[in-house]
């Protein structure tokens, strides 16, 4: 307002000074024309051209200047009066603000200030006097405090929010509007309001979403919200990137559940309640998982809504089905279970237990296993139980227990100390199978087999003796039959000769047989140290077909050989070999009463490998079994020629073993028999 008077001051005196000169110049040149003629005196001139003047200035000065100026001063005092009065009254109104004002200059020094910012500086009005902006100003240094208020006097205003230090030195958020005005060498009006509050409810928002958001993108699990017809409003990004988008606005069990099916106790087919949550489980969720679902009833977009909270308990529920199938079988089982703490009190015994002890579940609980102790065990047996298991090992051994009626029975257990995640021990679970019969038939067989070793000790004692003692007599009357039929002692009859020969033969045979019982007996019991020196076997097997093959010859078979062309030299006993392949043979030859025998030798990287077939009688597939067992004579044929005990194959087999190699026998009945064996090429004694 006061620039506009100004500027109508000035336009009036600046049309004053102009109508002045006008009508000087128009009532000299009006006058100048009346009076030339007259021809005055100069004096008389100037004097005419003053009056004329004063004459014609003065109503124009009167119209033009004085006039308007008066108006203009009564209006100047009007308006200064109204706003005095105006003034009084925003004085009042700026005092009882609730925020804050101040006056400053154009430098920044506060010229006023109320009572709001005194409680809000913390400053009385006194003192605020006497400071500036800058001292009060916690954001901006001096400088840039200084060239704010430049900015603000060239654009007339700002509004903005800074920071101002309050007299305790505590920080106070400010927002500010000021307004500059040219009146008094220029003035700001600045109200200032406290928003401390409102910037920490900001903040407190701010950190609430960032850590909302931060929850939401961390959580294992999906999250939305539905409204109550079970339409999708919201999807959390974990949900949104694996059904997309587009699934907002769709039925919520459509588009999670495998049967499109809403679940039976869901809560939307019930009325939401604010604030209010229930959860469910569910199976046949996103293709066969089980869900854990929390709803929570709340107000979204402006309606009544669910916050649903997906957790992902496929894992967990299968392993409940797994812990409840171990309970089950461990209830069930026959065996006793027994768990106890690391301090050896029970926890816990299924109903084995209290079907072989006869103590209730109740009865064991809380009580120790020596409830079970028979006394009938030594306290070193208890020291290595309770040694071992303490040590994280498995025990394992036979008890001989008491039950609660006093009955003893033998309990075949076992316990394995359970570790946590750390390795310290935390339970001892025992299982325990009565074996009370079984040991009794255990002890009844080791009496069996005592008696059956005793016997077969007297046995081989027999063998062995009658061998020794029937070769002497034996000896005698082969002697004597010899002399006989060679006519020592006189000429023989033709028939004599020929019963004595049979005689001799018999004789020979029962040698044979009474050397076989005694070679049998000194191989299985005395187990004679082999004699074991370097040998090729190769030399040794030809030096025992050439002894049978005119036995073979005699019965129309081909002795066949196949041997490598090389040598095949180890350790070995060379008599005792020499007297398995003679077994071997011997079996073949009286076993094959047309074709062939053929027999192998071939050397391997550490063994040597060998076989002896025949095209003879066979083997019966019952027989393979038995074949190598002492007085076995299969496919033995009735009538007369010399005829096996039975013990050649297992004297075979014996040297074998002795020379810790492997024989084995196949065939089939009337297609001949193969028996196959190896021997180690390194042998010690």
């Amino acid at each position: 307002m006061f620039n506009k008077e100004s500027q109508r001051v000035l336009k009036l005196f600046s049309e004053l000074i102009i109508a002045i000169f006008i009508i000087e110049s128009l009532v000299m040149a009006i006058l100048h024309i009346f009076i030339e003629p007259l021809h005055l005196s100069a004096l008389a001139e100037g004097f005419l051209d003053s009056f004329a003047l004063v004459i014609f200035l003065l109503p124009a000065l009167y119209l033009l200047f004085y006039r308007p100026l008066c108006l203009e001063i009564v209006r100047y005092k009007q308006a200064l009066g109204a706003m005095q009065e105006l003034k009084t009254g925003y004085g009042v109104v700026i005092r009882t603000a609730l925020d804050g004002f101040w006056l400053a200059d154009r430098e920044g020094h506060i010229l006023e200030v109320n009572d709001a910012y005194c409680r809000l500086s913390g400053y009385s009005r006194k003192e605020l006097l006497t400071m500036s902006i800058a001292d009060v100003e916690a954001l901006e240094k001096p400088e840039d405090t200084q060239r704010h208020i430049q900015q603000i006097i060239k654009t007339g205003g700002d509004r903005f929010e800074t920071q101002h230090r309050s007299k305790d030195g505590r920080i106070v958020d400010i927002e500010t509007s000021v307004n500059y005005l040219s009146t008094d060498g220029g003035r700001l009006f600045a109200f200032l309001r406290d928003i401390t509050e409102r910037k920490n409810n900001q903040k407190l928002l701010l950190e609430s979403n960032a850590l909302s958001q931060s929850l939401i993108q961390t959580i294992p699990f999906g999250m939305d919200v539905v409204d109550e017809e079970g339409n999708i409003l919201y999807l959390s990004p974990r949900f949104e990137a694996a059904l997309g988008k587009e699934a907002i606005g769709k039925k919520c069990w459509q588009l999670y559940r495998d049967d499109k099916q809403q679940c039976r106790d869901c809560p939307l087919r019930k009325e939401i309640v604010m604030g209010e949550t229930a959860s469910i489980e569910t199976d046949g969720v996103l293709g066969g998982r089980s869900f854990q679902i929390n709803h929570s009833g709340m107000f979204y977009q402006g309606k009544k809504a669910v916050l649903e909270m997906f957790q992902d308990i496929t894992e967990r529920k299968k392993a409940e089905r797994s812990l409840e199938k171990l309970a089950t079988a461990v209830r069930q089982t026959a065996d006793v279970v027994v768990i106890t703490d690391s301090e050896g009190k029970i926890e816990y015994v299924n109903p084995a237990f209290e079907k072989l002890t006869g103590y209730s579940k109740e009865e064991a609980i809380g009580q120790t296993p020596r409830i079970l102790k028979s006394g009938k065990q030594e306290s070193s047996f208890y020291e290595k139980l309770w040694k071992t298991i303490l040590s994280g090992e498995v025990f394992r051994d036979t008890l001989l227990n008491k039950k609660k009626d006093g009955q003893l029975y033998y309990s075949e257990k076992t316990i394995t100390p359970v570790k946590d995640k750390q390795g310290n021990i935390t339970n001892f679970v025992s299982t325990d199978k009565d074996i009370s019969e079984l040991k009794k038939a255990e002890e009844k067989l080791l009496r069996l087999n005592k008696e059956l070793f005793e016997l077969d000790q007297m046995k081989s004692e027999f063998i062995n003796m009658a061998s020794h003692e029937l070769r002497t007599p034996v000896a005698i009357i082969r002697e004597g039959i010899s002399q006989l039929t060679e006519g020592l002692h006189g000429e023989l009859a033709g028939e004599q000769k020929r019963f004595l020969g049979i005689s001799l033969n018999n004789i020979n045979r029962l040698i044979d047989i009474v050397d076989s019982i005694f070679d049998v007996s000194e191989l299985e019991f005395s187990k004679p140290e082999l004699n074991l020196e370097p040998a090729d076997i190769v030399e040794l097997v030809r030096k025992v077909i050439t002894d049978f093959s005119q036995k073979a010859k005699d019965k129309g078979l081909e002795i066949r050989q196949s041997f490598p062309e090389n040598k095949i030299v180890f350790s070995l006993d060379k008599q005792r070999i020499s007297q398995a392949f003679s077994e071997l043979i011997s079996n073949a030859i009286d076993f094959s009463d047309s074709g062939f025998i053929e027999i192998k030798l071939q050397e391997k990287d550490n063994h040597v490998e060998g076989s002896i077939s025949d095209s003879g009688r066979g083997i019966p597939e019952d027989a393979l079994p038995h074949i190598f067992d002492k007085f076995q004579q299969i496919g033995r044929k009735c009538g007369p020629g010399p005829k096996g005990v039975g013990l050649g194959l297992a004297i075979a087999q014996a040297i074998i073993k002795l020379h810790k190699g492997a024989i084995s026998a196949e065939g089939k009945l009337n297609q001949g028999a193969t028996f196959r064996f190896s021997l180690p090429k390194e042998n010690t004694k």
